[in-house]
């Protein structure tokens, strides 16, 4: 029999770049546009093929299904790298940890001795690593359900911020210059042995280029964000459910799940 060959594409088109308008407000007679890395016959495009546009609302609340599970031996961590050098930085992110047996690491970042980091301690509290500097909240966290935690690192005024329910703690004369990937549910150590581990589950992970204050983060606190927001460089929702990314809706460094 005669002979056929060819070449079978297995690869999915991929959202290529943002969606437009960029700003996510769409008016009367406006129209959405895609890009994807490929072109795509039109006609294809339907449920059959496994098409679907889905969107939501902006300012939608949070919801705490699903979320991100950490087993206690795994972490998020993203491929690309940021430079928080003589930059302010704010880290949130909501977690539910598991029984608290020894303290755990939220966020970690930096390389080569410099280290930006974020727990949470065995007795509930926070507690933020800035190189060799540590500060513990004083607030008791309870962990009953979903909770809002966030470290502030203000460039201009060298100050740490700590902030759970209200503003937990404050350090002065602190500053960072580290660069490096972005860690959740793990610190970032080389040696494999010495790497410590949360345990639990985090939803909205967000990492921003400026400090924000309690009134900002309140206004943000408890909705979803479009990615788009000023000074957002890092928005994990982590409410994929499945797969093996925590997908970045702001600038795509999307997280590698391990």
């Amino acid at each position: 029999s005669k002979v056929l060959s060819g070449v079978k594409d297995t690869r999915r088109p991929e959202l290529f770049g943002s969606p437009e308008p960029k700003d996510a407000v769409i008016g009367a007679g406006e129209n959405i546009i895609f890009n994807f890395s490929e072109d795509i016959e039109y006609n294809y495009l339907q449920s059959t093929t496994n098409f679907q546009v889905m969107g939501e609302t902006n300012e939608s609340n949070i919801l705490e299904a699903p979320s991100l599970l950490f087993g206690g031996s795994g972490y998020a961590y993203s491929e690309a790298r940021r430079n928080f050098a003589d930059k302010s930085v704010t880290i949130e992110v909501m977690i539910k940890p598991d029984e608290l047996n020894d303290d755990m690491p939220i966020f970690s970042h930096g390389s080569d001795g410099k280290l930006l980091q974020l727990w949470v301690t065995k007795d509930k509290k926070l507690k933020a690593v800035v190189d060799d500097t540590v500060l513990v909240g004083k607030n008791v966290i309870d962990f009953k359900s979903f909770k809002r935690v966030a470290l502030v690192l203000d460039n201009e005024k060298k100050k740490l911020y700590l902030y759970s329910d209200g503003q937990d703690a404050v350090l002065n004369d602190v500053t960072y210059s580290g660069y490096g990937h972005i860690v959740f549910g793990a610190t970032n150590l080389s040696d494999i042995a010495k790497i410590s581990y949360f345990k639990g589950r985090m939803l909205q992970g967000r990492i921003w280029n400026r400090a924000l204050d309690l009134a900002t983060l309140n206004s943000y606190g408890n909705q979803l964000l479009t990615g788009y927001e000023m000074g957002l460089t890092d928005y994990y929702p982590m409410n994929e459910g499945s797969g093996n990314y925590a997908t970045d809706l702001a600038q795509g460094a999307h997280l590698m799940l391990a």
